[in-house]
C-alpha cells in the first residue's frame, strides 16, 4: 500500500492512513486505512517531508507503539506493518523551520538509502525511459519501437528538475504524440536547450 503526503489534504491524509470509524459524521461509514490494509506488509509513504504536524505527531506514535486509533474511534488497533517513507526534501531544513518533527525524522532513518537526482544517474535514465515506454504501450496497445538518437542525447543531457515523475509524465506523453514508431525529440516536449514547450 501507498499513500502521497502532498497529494491530499491534512483530514484526507489522516483518514487514509488510520481509517475512520462508523457514525463519525453523518452517513459515514467504517473504512480501514493503509495501515490497516497494509498488515503483515509494507506501507510507502511517499513525500513524507510534506506530512501535516498533526498527522506526524500520529504516525510518530504509530511507529513507537504499533499502535492506533481510527478517526472516531476508542479502541486502539494493533498493525504489524514495514514502513518506507521517501522525500525529495531536505528533512534537516524542514525540522529547523519547524516543518517537520525530529523524532519522526530518526525513527524513520532506520536505514537511510539517499539517491542521487535522476540527472546524476544515466544508466538508471535508460532502464526507468524504457520501462515506462512499455507501460504505456502495454497499457494502450501501442507499438513503439523506442527513441531516436536525437531524442536520447536530448535525455541524457536534460536536467530532469521533476526526477523520475517527470521523466514518467514526459514519456507517456510523448507515446500518444509520436507520429511513427519511434519517439522523437519533438514529441518529449523539451528544446535542444533544455526548456520545456
Amino acid at each position: 500500500k501507498q499513500i502521497n503526503a502532498a497529494a491530499l489534504p491534512e483530514g484526507l491524509v489522516e483518514a487514509e492512513l488510520f481509517g475512520v470509524e462508523k457514525n463519525v459524521a453523518t452517513e459515514v461509514k467504517s473504512r480501514r486505512g493503509l495501515i490497516e490494509q497494509a498488515e503483515g506488509g509494507t506501507l510507502f509513504l511517499d513525500e513524507i517531508g510534506d506530512m501535516p504536524l498533526r498527522i506526524q505527531n500520529r504516525l510518530l506514535h504509530f511507529l513507537e507503539t504499533r499502535k492506533y486509533r481510527r478517526i472516531g474511534g476508542r479502541e486502539e488497533i494493533t498493525a504489524d506493518v514495514r514502513v518506507l517513507a521517501a522525500t525529495n526534501k531536505i528533512l534537516q531544513q524542514e525540522i529547523d523551520e519547524g516543518r517537520f518533527r525530529d523524532a519522526l525524522r530518526f525513527r524513520l532513518e532506520v536505514v537511510p538509502i539517499h539517491l542521487p537526482p535522476l540527472k546524476e544517474r544515466d544508466n538508471d535514465l535508460k532502464l526507468l525511459a524504457d520501462f515506462f515506454l512499455k507501460d504505456v504501450m502495454s497499457r494502450h496497445n501501442m507499438d513503439i519501437k523506442g527513441f531516436t538518437n536525437e531524442a536520447w542525447e536530448l535525455m541524457m543531457d536534460y536536467d530532469w528538475p521533476g526526477n523520475i515523475r517527470e521523466l514518467k509524465h514526459r514519456i507517456q506523453s510523448a507515446a500518444f504524440l509520436a507520429r511513427g514508431q519511434l519517439i522523437e525529440l519533438e514529441d518529449l516536449g523539451i528544446s535542444a536547450s533544455g526548456d520545456l514547450y
